[in-house]
């Protein structure tokens, strides 16, 4: 089989506008696949949300004013046609119905932090589009990058696993890579997945053996992490490929057409089973298994319970992007799960672990739509190319981002990629392949006015500043909260007011277990005697989280000591209505109902 060199397109309307030059793919390549996914500090408390955010929001404005310089200054006409695709009306809805739920936010500064998010994985899509989609070599070269990167990702995850090296990367359980998480490494190693087997599948010598191999290598990152949703989506994609073969052998096409389809099911199948046999083998060895463990379900069951909650109180606008964390322990249900007391480690839930409920309990119907509708276009981009194609490459191709993209969604209903920025990065590089691919098969030759397009570009590439601004400011303050901690930790309360009073609570006002980073310097000024400050810090650390039982408590406390026992009693009570069985708060409140004030 000869190696191809793109993905060319015939049939109806082919249109190749092969115009950027091989440095907008280099930058574009080089930073987004080789260069942020391995991006961490020690040095912050979350080692790799704010700094890759921040690299994700350079790249784009990088990405975004070369594409600008080489159509204006360079006078090379790009493709804008793509533009006018339905999906990018879906995002930019999905991006002003978030930016709508604002008005519902309470902590603004987490608000905004999310919908920067979006709005740069909107400016990231359309900077990929443009850049694939008018660069001959893009989708070969990005499928080579793609798959030394699933190579690499899982060498240093197996090196972890076998405390063989990388074991000072941070982050949690033993496999892990730079993800910070098992279930976050698996997932990342799945959207690398399709272009590894394309690889594999469909080059032939070096390029054919460095697929398989890391289509291999990823399939054992996979089956040692364990994590349960990304064989949900292997499981469910590889039956999605399977009934659009039998689709296809229902309607009688070509075999010549359709053979990539009536090979890639068996191939997929038969690499599920051989990663079913490792997983058994692995969890026979175990004395005690998680596979099996029915806990993380049944603690999702509760935290859907408690969203769904949620979203029948606030079912137009959500309660605001950011606002889950800040909002679910206040929700009324029993509270099972949520008292501290109950743990032998407090659990401070962040998100619901399903982006679906997520997406809808902070932005509302609208937002849930927008967020559906993106993926559901894309499923049918991949449909209806696959369907009228002639090329093979081009089937091969778009069978397999399908493959993606449905997985990417059945791991989306029990984790939260959406969260994370590698995720964010190859989910929309993912999305610019199946769009360009779309539009060189189906071409939109419309232009966008000159005066409307320079518009377009100086509003991203200001609002692109203002996400590295905001993302620099960020690390800063997560910086200083991190030395907060550790000076807690040691007892240095002098050196915790000092670290508080140096991060900058307007664009860093809370941590990553949700804590305002008001309440340290609360719990510092109380350790030193100074319970007036103490109490003004945990009035501040209220506003950002008006449902932290731990401020609730230490408020009550502090009003206690300053006599102040009606306002203490108040405080104590709406810690319990948030988790009745709080012993903290249950004790504080008996020691003070006999003061004669009560």
């Amino acid at each position: 089989m000869n190696k191809i060199s793109s993905i060319n397109m015939t049939g109806p309307g082919t249109f190749k506008p092969y115009r950027l030059t091989g440095l907008s793919v280099t930058v574009f390549i080089a930073g987004a696949i080789f260069i942020i996914p391995f991006l961490y500090s020690s040095a912050t408390i979350d080692p790799v949300l704010s700094l890759r955010f921040t690299a994700w929001a350079i790249l784009t404005f990088l990405m975004i004013s070369m594409t600008c310089r080489q159509n204006q200054r360079m006078r090379i006409s790009l493709d804008y046609g793509i533009m006018y695709r339905a999906v990018f009306p879906i995002l930019t809805g999905y991006l002003l119905v978030s930016a709508l739920s604002l008005i519902k936010a309470i902590n603004l500064t987490e608000g905004i932090f999310e919908w920067l998010k979006i709005f740069l994985s909107i400016a990231f899509f359309h900077a990929a589009c443009l850049i694939i989609g008018n660069s001959q070599k893009a989708v070969l070269n990005l499928t080579k990058a793609m798959t030394l990167v699933g190579i690499l990702l899982s060498a240093v995850g197996i090196c972890q696993y076998l405390d063989l090296a990388f074991t000072f990367i941070p982050g949690h359980y033993k496999i892990y890579a730079t993800m910070a998480n098992k279930n976050l490494f698996s997932s990342i190693l799945f959207l690398i997945l399709p272009f590894a087997l394309y690889s594999g599948l469909r080059f032939s010598g070096t390029w054919k053996k460095v697929g398989l191999a890391a289509a291999a290598l990823m399939g054992v990152s996979i089956a040692i992490a364990g994590s349960r949703a990304v064989w949900a989506a292997l499981l469910v994609s590889t039956a999605a490929v399977c009934l659009l073969k039998l689709a296809y052998q229902k309607k009688r096409m070509t075999s010549e057409k359709y053979s990539f389809i009536n090979r890639l099911g068996p191939i997929v199948c038969a690499g599920f089973i051989g990663l079913g046999i490792i997983l058994g083998a692995g969890a026979g060895g175990q004395k005690s298994s998680s596979i099996v463990s029915t806990d993380s379900l049944a603690q999702r069951i509760q935290l859907w319970d408690k969203s769904l909650k949620m979203i029948k109180e606030n079912p137009l606008l959500g309660v605001g992007l950011g606002q889950w964390k800040i909002i679910f322990p206040g929700c009324a249900t029993d509270n099972k799960g949520q008292n501290p007391d109950e743990r032998s480690s407090p659990v401070h839930f962040q998100r619901p672990h399903n982006d679906y409920l997520w997406v809808l309990s902070e932005s509302g119907f609208g937002g849930l739509l927008c967020y559906l509708a993106f993926f559901v276009t894309l499923i049918f981009y991949c449909i209806r190319i696959i369907h009228k194609s002639h090329n093979p490459d081009t089937i091969y191709f778009s069978t397999l981002m399908l493959f993606g993209i449905t997985g990417y969604m059945v791991i989306s209903f029990f984790s939260f990629p959406k969260e994370r920025i590698v995720h964010n990065i190859f989910l929309m590089v993912t999305a610019a392949c199946i769009l360009t691919v779309y539009q060189q098969l189906f071409p939109i030759r419309k232009k966008i006015p000159s005066h409307g397009l320079t518009s377009l570009n100086i509003v991203m590439l200001c609002m692109l500043a203002v996400c590295v601004v905001f993302g620099y400011i960020r690390i800063c303050s997560e910086m200083h909260a991190r030395k907060a901690l550790s000076a807690k930790k040691a007892g240095h309360w002098q050196q915790v007011i000092n670290e508080i009073d140096k991060a900058d609570l307007r664009f860093y006002n809370m941590d990553p277990v949700a804590m305002p980073l008001s309440g340290y310097k609360g719990l510092a000024n109380f350790s030193l005697g100074h319970i007036e400050k103490a109490r003004e810090d945990f009035h501040n650390a209220l506003q950002a989280h008006p449902n932290h039982i731990y401020v609730l408590n230490n408020l009550g406390t502090c009003a206690a000591l300053l006599n102040d026992y009606h306002e203490a009693a108040e405080y104590y009570k709406k810690s319990l209505a948030i988790s009745p069985g709080f012993k903290q708060a249950q004790n504080n409140l008996r020691l003070i109902s006999d003061q004669p004030a009560l």
